[in-house]
Parts: C-alpha cells; structure tokens; sequence
C-alpha cells in the first residue's frame, strides 16, 4: 500500500521553516532503510527548492510589495511564498499538460492548504487578487525549475519514409505540420503530417547537398533553402498556390542554411562559410543582400530564431562540441557565449515566449537532449532519449511542441510534449 512519510524543510525565509511531505510507493519493511533514503531524499530535493528559491527572491519581493497594500506583513507574504514554492516543486512532476499546469498546481493548493487562505481572510484581499498573486508565484517557479520530465514527452514513433538528411519542419495550416527532408538522388521531399497517419511524401526536385530548412514569411507560404551542388545558397518557395523553381542565391556555404524571418516578407538566412565562419544574408522585401562574415568558429551548422523585428539569436556546435550563442539587439551583434554540453549535430531552437529558449540536438549518445532558458538563466541539459542519425527540428504551436529527426532505419522520427 501507498503512503506518505513525513520529512522537514529547512529552506530560509528569514525565520520560517515548515514540514514538506514526501511520496515513496511500496517502502520496504526495513524502517532503518526508510529513514535512510527518506533522509537523503528530503535533502536533495530541500537543495533544489532553495536554489530556486533564492533566484525567486527580488520577485518574491515585489509580490510581498503587492499584498502590503493590504497590511499583510512581509514576513507572512514571503512565508506563505515558500510554501507555495515548496508545493509547487513537488507538485510538478505529477502533472503532464503545460498548459494547465498553473491551474492545476493552485487549485491543488488551494484544497490541500486551506490553513494558507484562512490566514490572509482577515486582511480582505480581494478574492481576484489572490489568485493572481499565487498563480504568479506557481509559475514563476515552473519557470525556474527548468526541468523537463519525461513523463511529460510522449514515446518516440516512427513516420516512415527514407530520409538522407535532417528534416525541417514547420506548420503554416491549422492541424498540420509540413515536413522537408533530402531523400534519394538529393532531391527534396515534402509531406504534411495530419497528427496521425503516416506522411505520403511529394518529390521537389532540385540537387541537395544538405539538409533543408522552412520558414514561412507570409501566411500561407513557405520558404525552404538548402546548399546545392555548387554549395551555393538554393531557395524554392510556395506561394499559397504553386511552387516556384528552384533559384540560386549564391555565396559558399559549408553545412546546411538556417533561416528565420522577423517581419513580413524579411527573410535572414545563416551558414558556416569557408573558414568556418558564421554568414549572412538578408532579403528585404524586393533584392537579396550581399554576404557577410559574422565570425565565430563554427563545428556545426547553425541555428536562428527571431525574438522580435531584426533581432536574432543564433546558435552552433563550436570547439570541443559545445554550444555557443551569439545575439543581434537591432544595432550590433553581441559576443559569442559558451552554453556547454557535448552536442553531435546541430542545434535548433524555439520559443514559447519572450523570455522562453528552448535548445535541442542530438547529444553523445545519439539521443535527443534539450537545453533551456528561462528569464535570463540557462538550465541543465535534460535527456529526451531516442537514437538519432540526423540533427533534430522542432515545430512550437498551442503550446505543444513536435520534435523530428532522421531514425537509423532512414525513417522519419516523431516526438512530441503538449
């Protein structure tokens, strides 16, 4: 039978401490070894909730600045806080659906810490005001924790087809996802996936001697570029109606284009260049731009996303198979940074929101690993698992998340979280 065991918070507030309840199901009869293990768990989970504590306090702050206007004491405020925090760590790790997590965890807090509310009913905060707060403070420290479960990824699937390349992917239509890969005699293939069947796949053409890439500049359009024979720039584009043929954009590219587009009708395309250098080129609306040389050292293709208009993140493999990340703030670019991990493809990257980085490729084992950035700190790499041959690529819409990559069958793979 299931029970619960009681262990002690010793997580600072200034004074406050309160108990915390662990979960262990089917304990062993060996009290000895209950307390043990019971022990150390308490301990290591009592570190984690600190550290995500500590990095919550100026926000802490400002919502105890909040409920002063209704004479709660800070003290009060910042204890009621932790136990929130405290609640909402633990509580994480039963719960699957993103979107409904907030929800969920105060909901939760609310039946099972009625002690909390009947507390703060003297000071007549208003009833909205409240759960505004404490929502505020769950998903704060959601943010914080920067630890995907996997409880809450569905199992790897296979799609089919036979892939020579990474996929690329993105979705422009309701309930669907278009899917461009390299397949035999370098030719491009594109099938749109209805979130169930197998993909039937539609030959484009052209020479490919990488990987493509899709983004979509307009509604209804898609733009998909790839190096060609010549390890020129190569574009094809959907105009809503029919493709267009395949047009050469120039320059010399060493591994696969990243593209990105920050406004209607802008498009920033990246590559590695000759001396593995980090390049660009930009379409303006009506005329390409001439090339230019970023820097960098680069191990692998690159990555963009655009965080808003003319303003880039970009990512790569550098030395010794690290992450790096350099950013465009609309005037000038930054200076490379170091994000780590030991990454055997490419990365790619999305975002949920402003302050939301989410990093994928293919780590050491040939798995799929993820890194994260909340506010402005960077998580640890977190195991997807899975056996991949190809770089990864991630679709974000509605709050759900679509990773595919190349299997070891040639066939397209699918996971997804939502």
């Amino acid at each position: 039978m299931n029970q619960y065991y009681h262990g002690y918070s010793h997580i600072n507030t200034q004074q406050q401490s309160r108990p915390i309840y662990y979960y262990y199901p089917n304990p062993p009869k060996d009290n000895r070894f209950i307390e043990t293990e019971q022990a150390r768990k308490a301990k290591r989970v009592n570190e984690k909730i600190q550290k995500v504590w500590e990095s919550l306090r100026e926000e802490m702050e400002l919502l105890s600045l909040k409920l002063s206007e209704y004479n709660v004491h800070r003290e009060l405020s910042q204890y009621l806080f932790m136990n929130t925090v405290q609640f909402t760590f633990l509580y994480n790790h039963y719960y699957r659906t993103e979107s409904l997590k907030i929800e969920s965890i105060f909901e939760a807090l609310k039946s099972q810490n009625k002690w909390m509310f009947s507390i703060l009913v003297p000071y007549r905060v208003p009833k909205k005001e409240l759960e505004k707060t404490f929502k505020r403070v769950i998903q704060l420290t959601l943010n914080d924790i920067g630890n995907v479960s996997e409880k809450e990824w569905s199992e790897w699937e296979e799609l089919g087809g036979w892939l020579t390349s990474g996929p690329s992917a993105t979705s422009i239509k309701e309930n669907s996802i278009d899917v461009f890969a390299r397949g035999k005699n370098k030719r491009l293939y594109h099938g749109r996936w209805n979130g169930s069947e197998k993909l039937r796949w539609r030959r484009l053409g052209g020479e490919l001697t990488s990987s493509p890439t899709v983004c979509s500049r307009e509604i209804g359009c898609l733009d998909v570029f790839a190096r060609g024979a010549g390890n020129q720039l190569v574009h094809k584009y959907w105009n809503g109606e029919r493709w267009s043929d395949w047009l050469d954009i120039g320059g010399f590219l060493t591994t696969s284009p990243a593209v990105a587009s920050s406004g209607n009708n802008r498009l920033d395309v990246f590559a590695r260049g000759k001396s593995k250098m980090l390049i660009h080129i930009y379409w303006d609306g009506t005329k390409w731009s001439e090339w230019e040389n970023l820097g960098g050292y680069l191990t692998s293709a690159p990555a963009v996303i655009s965080l808003s208009e003319n303003k880039f993140s970009v990512f790569a493999r550098g030395r010794n198979q690290k992450l790096f990340n350099i950013n465009y703030n609309g005037n000038q670019w930054g200076e490379w940074e170091e994000l780590g991990g030991k990454l055997t493809s490419s990365p790619t990257v999305i975002s949920s929101d402003l302050n939301h980085l989410d990093v994928f490729a293919r780590g050491e084992k040939d798995n799929l690993i993820l890194k994260q950035k909340k506010g402005e700190t960077w998580h640890d790499w977190v195991d997807l698992g899975g056996k991949l041959t190809s770089e990864p690529t991630v679709v974000y819409k509605k709050d759900r998340i679509d990773v595919f990559a190349k299997g070891e069958n040639h066939q397209l793979l699918h996971k997804w979280k939502g």
